[in-house]
């Protein structure tokens, strides 16, 4: 599906199919869908399979692509992949790319977007709250988007190269005026993201926090390990496929 603050056209069989279908993207939180005009929702001129995957890459993480030089190849790690979007784009790009998520129904998605995407993407089964299944040292950039667990940041400085970097998103606390999440524990205080980038030894790029019309509201950060930080430049261990 198209990020849910993305507005978008819903068709289906008929006007009755259509409606009921937008209700429920509305109920999941996808505001931006709306039933296509008559002239689109008649056209029936498109060839080609019945179902196709509509995804696009978060915007912050096509923000940092632009503006880094990360080497050829490079090993890259999402964190709570969820359905694999930010794994298909780096895998797109010709990066090593990896997702880790705990729920097996998860990387079941993230796999079909990898093969529909055309691109081979690597998957891991595991609880990023505990020890990582990769070397220290052996990433050259770490990503996570909509997923927050403060007490995760020192090992995933752990495990970047030296010149490695982080590129985060996830809420802040004005997402709780417009839906889930709401719990403190998972919405960042104004400015706390980048101190927890600086508190696990990072040095800070850039930051961004965004909040339009019906949100989501989101807090960003490009960071980067120290070139003169030690750490192995192993490669990871192989994830389970």
């Amino acid at each position: 599906m198209p990020p849910r603050e993305d507005a978008f056209f819903v068709v289906a069989g008929n006007a009755a199919a259509t409606a009921a279908a937008v209700a429920r993207l509305h109920a999941r939180g996808s505001a931006g869908a709306s039933a296509a005009p008559p002239d689109l929702a008649d056209d029936r001129t498109e060839i080609g399979p019945p179902r196709r995957v509509a995804w696009r890459a978060p915007e912050w993480l096509t923000t940092c692509l632009a503006v880094a030089a990360l080497p050829a190849g490079a090993s890259t790690l999402d964190v709570a992949c969820g359905s694999g979007r930010v794994v298909a784009a780096l895998a797109a790009r010709g990066f090593a790319a990896t997702g880790l998520d705990l729920l097996p129904d998860a990387l079941a998605r993230a796999r079909r977007l990898a093969a529909a995407a055309g691109v081979a993407g690597s998957f891991v089964v595991a609880d990023a709250e505990r020890r990582l299944p990769f070397r220290a040292g052996s990433l050259a950039l770490v990503t996570g988007f909509r997923y927050l667990d403060r007490a995760l940041f020192p090992a995933l400085v752990d495990l970047l190269a030296p010149g490695g970097e982080l590129w985060w998103e996830t809420f802040d606390q004005a997402q709780a005026q417009f839906g889930h999440p709401r719990r403190p524990a998972y919405l960042l205080a104004p400015g706390e993201l980048a101190a927890l980038g600086e508190a696990a030894g990072l040095t800070v790029l850039a930051t961004r926090e965004t909040c339009p019309p019906g949100g989501p509201a989101l807090s960003a950060i490009r960071a980067v390990r120290s070139p003169g930080a030690p750490g192995s430049h192993a490669a990871p261990l192989r994830p389970d496929a």
